[in-house]
């Protein structure tokens, strides 16, 4: 979970300019998940995994726009790691 919160992190510090270097790390940190195990379809339980627990952990404070931010930013992160998996 640190690991994952990092990188999430990581990601959004790198969004702009930056974000061909997002795209090539987001790349291979999937090429690296593959490695593992994990599959195209454990994405999404993930998603709906952190969206759970931003919601338990944060309550009122994750207002319907700060949720979508959250979502629109996950989905872009896996979608650059489920790509480099279908890459293969």
């Amino acid at each position: 979970a640190k690991n994952f919160v990092r990188m999430f992190d990581r990601a959004v510090d790198l969004l702009g300019p930056d974000i061909d270097l997002v795209t090539e790390i987001l790349v291979d940190l999937g090429k690296d998940h593959a490695k593992f195990g994990v599959k195209t379809s454990h994405y999404a339980p993930m998603g709906q995994a952190l969206m759970s627990v931003l919601e338990e952990i944060l309550g009122d404070k994750l207002d319907s726009d700060a949720k979508s931010s959250w979502l629109e930013v996950y989905q872009a992160m896996s979608y650059d790691m489920i790509r480099s998996q279908r890459m293969e």
